[in-house]
């Protein structure tokens, strides 16, 4: 007895759908896949697995039956293999993509004037990759290789921008390649909006000399802070007052020069700030306390790096702990 095989349609339907309101594949992937007859289903096999159970590539075809490679388009039976060569070729020919890519949502008028840009990494596990580099780890993998992305995406949630970089690259730098593509990308006008780790005064020339705006996050530091706050108490009188998220926000704007600096403040957040630092002083006191018993009683502290070394012998006296850099202690 023949068994019935059941498979959801749904991301299917909705590639073809797009296809054929906007001919996507071939506006974008023209050119690419060769004389390929299954590069192009393969491409849509790839992006319907993410749109569905999002399993890792050899694992594909386990979950995907005879009848939905029909449907995407498949002449015959493929293999893992021809997969990998797909993403391989799409990876080879990125810059064609790319290119293609945003003269297609140009052309979809789905470019949204307001961008969101912002930077991230991924590590691998082998190491023969070309772009791979040790750096700083957003993953929390500092042993391994990694690459480094920029991506700018509208206000419609389209992404416009996609950069590439070795791991090591700094966010600063690699703001400067997104800058790049803006030129070609974005109608003239347009709002970068993105934090501080691209905040840089020649960015902001870039980005002001290519006749767009932008919004920006300055980096954490004391001075600078000290001052906006001074600023932001001189003048209660100009003060804004909105609600966002059922908070309450008080906004002080002011020109500086060229730009137009907004200073926010919510005492929620504040109070939720000064709790967390209430509750880390409580923890390291905590902490200082076993210590100064462990000192009192003559005990080891373990192995601390001094000028002179590693230091691990124990003190004689509560006298002798103190004359040496030690961890937070509680002293009376």
């Amino acid at each position: 007895m023949q068994k019935n095989t059941a498979f959801s349609l749904g991301n299917i339907a909705l590639i073809d759908k797009i296809d054929s309101e906007t001919n996507f594949f071939a506006s974008v992937l023209g050119g690419v896949g060769g004389r390929s007859k299954s590069f192009i289903p393969s491409v849509k096999a790839l992006i319907s697995n993410k749109l569905n159970q999002s399993v890792s590539i050899n694992k594909i075809l386990d979950f995907t039956p005879d009848e939905l490679l029909k449907t995407l388009g498949f002449e015959d039976t493929i293999s893992d293999r021809s997969l990998y060569r797909t993403l391989e070729r799409l990876g080879e020919r990125k810059s064609i993509v790319l290119d293609q890519f945003q003269r297609w949502i140009s052309q979809q008028s789905l470019v949204d004037p307001t961008q969101f840009v912002d930077f991230s990494s991924s590590y691998f596990e082998g190491t023969k990759c070309p772009l791979g580099e040790l750096g700083y780890s957003r993953d929390n993998q500092p042993g391994k290789l990694q690459i480094a992305f920029g991506i700018s995406v509208g206000l419609n949630n389209i992404p416009t921008m996609l950069t590439i970089q070795k791991g090591n690259v700094q966010d600063k730098k690699h703001m400067q390649m997104l800058i790049r593509l803006c030129s070609s990308v974005l109608p003239e006008g347009s709002l970068l909006v993105f934090d501080c780790g691209g905040n840089t005064q020649d960015n902001k020339r870039r980005i002001r000399d290519l006749k767009f705006h932008y919004l920006t996050l300055k980096a954490k530091k004391k001075g600078p802070y000290r001052n906006e706050i001074t600023i932001y108490h001189a003048r209660k009188e100009s003060q804004v007052s909105f609600v966002s998220g059922n908070r309450v926000y008080s906004c002080v704007k002011y020109r500086d020069g060229e730009e137009v600096r907004y200073i926010f403040f919510c005492d929620d957040l504040a109070c939720d700030q000064l709790t967390k630092k209430a509750r880390k002083l409580e923890k390291d006191l905590e902490k200082g306390k076993v210590l100064t018993k462990k000192v009192e009683r003559g005990k080891d502290l373990g192995q601390y790096i001094a000028p002179g070394g590693l230091d691990h012998r124990p003190w004689s006296s509560p006298e002798d702990h103190w004359r040496y850099p030690q961890p937070l202690c509680n002293r009376s």
